[in-house]
C-alpha cells in the first residue's frame, strides 16, 4: 500500500516546473551533503544522529529540529517507489500529484535550474491513484 506524503519544491513551489520536466522531486537542505549514510543505520540511531546534525546546521526549538530531522529521514529512508506525493504549488494555487519512481540520490550539481542536490526520480500522476 503506497504512502501519501506532502512535499514542497522551493518557496511557493518555485521549482515545480523544472522538477516535472526533469522527472524528479528534490529538497534543498543546503547545509547537508550526501545523506545516504542514513540508510546504513537502524531508524532509531539514524534519527538520533540526524537530530544532532540538524540542530547544529539549523538551530531552533526542539519541535522545529524534530520536524526538520524527520523530514530528512522520511525523504532519504522512508519514502519508497510507488509512494504518492502531494506537491504544493502556491504560485499556481494547486497541488500536483506524483509517484516516486526510485531511490534517493545526491549530487552537488545536477546541471539544471533547480539547485537542490537531494533528489528522487518521480513522475506526474494524471489522476489521483485511489
Amino acid at each position: 500500500m503506497p504512502k501519501y506524503l506532502g512535499i514542497s519544491l522551493g518557496e511557493g513551489g518555485r521549482y515545480v516546473g523544472e522538477a516535472r520536466k526533469g522527472g524528479y522531486i528534490a529538497v534543498g537542505w543546503d547545509r547537508f551533503r550526501d545523506t545516504r549514510w542514513i540508510l546504513e543505520l537502524d531508524s532509531g540511531e539514524a534519527k538520533k544522529r540526524l537530530t544532532t546534525l540538524y540542530r547544529q546546521a539549523y538551530p531552533g526549538s526542539n519541535i522545529s529540529v524534530g520536524i526538520g530531522a524527520g523530514q530528512v529521514l522520511r525523504f532519504v529512508a522512508e519514502m519508497h517507489q510507488g509512494d504518492v506525493l502531494l506537491i504544493r504549488d502556491s504560485q499556481r494555487r494547486r497541488v500536483h500529484l506524483a509517484r516516486v519512481l526510485g531511490d534517493y540520490e545526491y549530487k552537488e550539481s545536477w546541471g539544471d535550474a533547480c539547485p537542490y542536490p537531494h533528489r528522487r526520480p518521480a513522475r506526474r500522476v494524471a489522476r489521483p491513484p485511489l
